[in-house]
């Protein structure tokens, strides 16, 4: 049995419905007649008896599993005229027209559903427009349909359990219920999170639990739609967790999907072509002894030796990439260069300041400081990817009522970035050193900005990294005291643990 089929059988025997009508099938090779014949109507199941309902919840499962290979037959029915159509033709087209119709009505009556509705607007007020509502899903689902394997990925934490909803291109959203709560999801995710910050913890116990509660739902549905991509919009603790770093028993998931997350300011440009052309404005500081008080807060900076490694490697790759190193690189400098370029990449230190958000900063040559704050101003129109290669870029903190919950990232797209690149956490001084040059080098090959990262994640996990980065891990001299340390499971040593490739996210447009 093929993976892909194991795990759509293994998704239906999770579903009692879905068990007991392989039962059935099994047994006699057919369809108990309540539930094929309600199957085969166009009308909305009634109630009726126990078992009827039986039938008719039986039925509706399987409407909803059914539901990407109908929408992609009634794709294929509406490109032959209408003249042109057979009667029996005809007839399907508008029996599948009303199966997805139902599923549609369905989806509608659960928006509307009070623990939703209230789940929706506390979302709306905490996020402030960082991320996507049910009212967007239709102009995804048009994008969608540019984009070959993408799907669209959109988990609802309410109190008492988790909606999952996936939109493809060829069906109405489809949702499911997990039965875990609020209390019990977030735990899962620090549990997962402190799994991930250091290379000697194992992360598989707490990275296979979410797994089975945000993605396994879905697997039959996502091998039914041959999803290759998963567009992202997630809310609360889920925003802070790395999805590629999932593992479904067998492989973390950025071995079977590239991840891209989503975000209103993401949409007019969702999916078309970018980056036609490579032309990086490079900027770095791996000299600085800045010390002082930031945010109420006394702060020493050293020395970032693999920061001058990582731009020299991106440098032979793209030889007529602009680097601005140490003291060359100031705001000014760089917002006065960066309108001949379309890539931006700052390796350098990050602060996030929680409790003084507007402080969060980034730290350019001369010591000079650049906030939170300070990226309001910028204008970074005509840049099509910016990478954050410092720790915690990608990290929300609240910026007062006008911005509210924000990032590096988010403010970056603010100022007119198509793309980000930034991380969750802080690493090795040296992991960009050894993920930056694989990532530049499957932009080249013709990868987009989601897929590269992909390859570069998947390169440190199997340890096939190219010959340039190969002799920078074995020279390095400087190693941080969690990169040093190994892991008993020896698919986690060296940089295949997702402490250093997981914590790298993209936002925006990188499809």
């Amino acid at each position: 049995m093929s993976r892909r089929m194991k795990r759509m059988m293994d998704a239906t025997i999770r579903n009692p419905i879905g068990l007991l009508l392989l039962a059935w099938l099994a047994a006699g090779g057919q369809l108990p007649p309540a539930i094929a014949g309600s199957l085969a109507s166009d009308e909305p199941p009634a109630a009726a008896g126990a078992g009827a309902n039986l039938a008719d919840t039986a039925a509706a499962e399987l409407r909803v599993s059914a539901a990407i290979s109908a929408g992609q037959e009634l794709a294929a029915l509406q490109q032959i005229p209408l003249s042109e159509r057979t009667p029996e033709q005809q007839r399907r087209a508008r029996s599948l027209m009303a199966q997805q119709q139902h599923l549609q009505d369905a989806f509608d009556q659960f928006l509307k559903q009070p623990a939703v509705q209230s789940a929706l607007e506390q979302l709306r007020q905490s996020n402030s427009g960082t991320s996507l509502e049910p009212s967007d899903f239709g102009q995804v689902q048009a994008q969608l349909a540019q984009m070959e394997g993408a799907v669209l990925f959109y988990p609802l934490m309410l109190e008492d359990r988790l909606e999952l909803v996936l939109v493809t291109a060829d069906a109405p959203p489809l949702r499911r219920t997990v039965a875990v709560s609020r209390a019990d999801l977030e735990q899962a995710v620090a549990n997962f999170r402190e799994s991930l910050e250091k290379q000697g913890n194992d992360p598989f116990t707490p990275a296979q639990q979410l797994y089975e509660w945000l993605i396994a739902p879905f697997e039959a549905e996502l091998a039914q739609a041959e999803a290759k991509a998963i567009l992202l919009s997630s809310d609360g603790a889920l925003r802070t967790i790395p999805y590629a770093a999932l593992h479904d028993g067998e492989q973390w998931l950025v071995e079977r999907f590239a991840f891209n997350r989503v975000n209103p300011r993401s949409l007019a440009d969702l999916g078309t072509d970018s980056l036609e052309s490579l032309r990086p404005l490079i900027g770095g500081v791996s000299e600085t002894q800045f010390e002082g008080t930031v945010g109420g807060r006394d702060v020493k900076l050293n020395d970032l030796p693999g920061v001058a490694q990582e731009v020299d490697l991106i440098s032979e790759l793209i030889p007529d990439a602009t680097v601005l190193l140490n003291d060359e690189l100031s705001e000014v400098e760089l917002l006065e260069r960066v309108r001949n370029h379309n890539i931006v990449h700052l390796a350098t230190h990050t602060l996030l300041m929680p409790d003084t958000p507007q402080d969060s900063l980034l730290l350019f040559g001369n010591e000079e400081i650049v906030t939170l704050q300070d990226l309001q101003n910028w204008d970074l129109s005509g840049v099509e990817l910016v990478i954050l290669s410092g720790g915690r870029t990608a990290l929300d903190v609240e910026l007062g009522d006008e911005i509210g919950l924000t990032s590096f990232s988010y403010l970056m797209q603010r100022a007119g970035a198509e793309a980000v690149m930034a991380s969750l956490w802080d690493f090795s001084d040296f992991t960009p050193t050894v993920l930056m040059p694989e990532f530049y080098q499957a932009l080249i090959t013709g990868y987009s900005p989601a897929e590269a990262l992909q390859q570069a994640q998947i390169a440190m996990i199997r340890e096939a990294a190219g010959p340039e980065v190969r002799q920078v891990k074995a020279s390095l001299t400087i190693i941080n005291a969690d990169t040093d340390s190994e892991s008993e499971h020896p698919s986690l040593r060296g940089f295949a643990h997702p402490y250093h490739w997981a914590a790298f996210v993209l936002t925006g447009n990188g499809m």
